[in-house]
């Protein structure tokens, strides 16, 4: 049950044919028994390896936010475009065919 391949898993028909799930329950309970440091260190690398392989974190190289481009652009804008004196009229959309240009 804990391939991560699907095709690779156990089906439920041979879950419930294990011998696990075919055994009698007994009322007596089970003795817990301390593990040793090693057992449990391995039983944590396993575990971690596990999370790892189903959760790969991306390697993402951060530069500092002055060099992104978008502060490069507001550092250095560009030439200013003239604006159009008439109401709802942008230059920039390549719309603007009236004469009255003002400059910023």
């Amino acid at each position: 049950m804990l391939h991560v391949d699907p095709s690779k898993r156990i089906s439920a028909h041979l879950i419930l044919q294990h011998p696990w799930l075919r055994m009698k329950v007994t009322s007596q309970p089970v003795a817990h028994q301390r593990q040793s440091k090693s057992v449990v260190a391995r039983v944590k690398n396993v575990v971690e390896k596990t999370f790892k392989a189903l959760n790969p974190t991306p390697d993402v190289d951060l530069a500092p936010i002055t060099q992104s481009t978008l502060a490069k652009r507001r550092k250095n804008p560009g030439p200013a475009l003239p604006r159009c004196v008439v109401a709802g009229c942008d230059p920039a959309l390549g719309t603007c065919g009236h004469r009255t240009m003002s400059p910023l």
